[in-house]
């Protein structure tokens, strides 16, 4: 519950925070990629400090975890509300209900948006499948436990690389940048089902596990800055917290219909056979997805409906 409201209030929080511009997306996405990239460079320093920690005594790491969100509740409590609000402070649990309504309403009638949520919904299902899968594999592979630490804590660094080089990212594919992230992501979920399949103990098998294991990090500390990027285009705060919420509730919706499929195929086959299945599912969902995505993102926002862009601060103020 806790990760759940963070992931609807962090974004919309960042965005209510940057004045209305025509520039206002690039803002967001430099200060979310530098603290995305931050997030996972100190979570990969974090599960070093946290092993060798936890060897001395397994109560250390989770009192220091206890003290730091002492110190994060105090330091949030000194946030400014970046939305004045005239309103009294109370909840009116009918209007909740109407404005959620509204906000669904609106994102139903945008294409962009349906084409966003629906992207992100699926990729998400399928990381949150293959980070199960993965480790599953390296056990199957009987590769030491320190080392499958070892890699997790690399992978974060280069997520975080993945996260800093966003803005590159999307420059270079533009609409079609989601689409490229995903069918790389299941790709190398493919490539780790047939090495595995018949590498067992070949150290070359191993090693190409290894390397493109790290080319998924990358792509995936890229999509979780992207896709905030994308779906705070054209918002205000009047409409962004719905667009999250929406989008999570989604995400959360797909991703346990996702593992529940996963499940039951790891019961029938072997990991590395169920990846090799669960990532040409996705493969072809991901091409089928590429070419419903196609005209209805990357375009300049004059060349949206007026639907698409009711919300955009910056047609309202220029």
């Amino acid at each position: 519950m806790a990760f759940g409201i963070k992931d609807i209030a962090e974004p919309a929080l960042l965005n209510e925070s940057i004045p209305p511009s025509r520039y206002k997306s690039k803002i967001f996405a430099k200060i979310n990629s530098k603290g995305a990239s931050r997030y996972y460079l100190l979570n990969a320093l974090s599960k070093i400090l946290a092993g060798y920690l936890f060897t001395i005594n397994g109560y250390i790491p989770i009192i220091i975890s206890l003290c730091i969100l002492i110190f994060v509740a105090i330091l949030s409590l000194f946030f400014i509300e970046p939305v004045k609000n005239k309103r009294k402070q109370n909840f009116d649990y009918l209007e909740i209900i109407r404005d959620t309504k509204e906000g669904f309403s609106y994102i139903f009638k945008s294409e962009r948006l349906k084409s966003l949520i629906l992207a992100s919904a699926l990729i998400s299902a399928f990381i949150s499948i293959c980070f199960t899968y993965s480790v599953s594999l390296l056990e199957d592979l009987h590769i030491p436990v320190v080392i499958i630490t070892l890699i997790s804590t690399i992978g974060n660094l280069i997520s975080s690389i993945g996260s800093k080089k966003e803005d590159k990212i999307n420059k270079k594919f533009n609409n079609k940048t989601l689409v490229t992230i995903s069918l790389m992501l299941s790709s190398c979920c493919i490539l780790w089902g047939v090495l595995g399949a018949i590498g067992s103990q070949n150290i070359i098998c191993i090693s190409i596990i290894l390397v493109t294991s790290l080319i998924y990090d990358f792509c995936n500390g890229t999509y979780y800055t992207i896709i905030d990027r994308y779906l705070t285009n054209f918002t205000n705060k009047q409409i962004d917290i719905k667009i999250f919420s929406a989008n999570k509730i989604t995400n959360n919706c797909t991703n346990i219909i996702g593992s529940l499929f996963a499940s039951f195929l790891l019961n029938k086959v072997t990991t590395a056979y169920a990846m090799i299945i669960m990532g040409t599912i996705f493969t072809l969902i991901y091409i089928l997805l590429g070419k419903y995505m196609k005209k209805r993102l990357g375009k300049n926002p004059t060349e949206y409906s007026k639907i698409e862009t009711k919300y955009d601060e910056n047609i309202i103020k220029y």
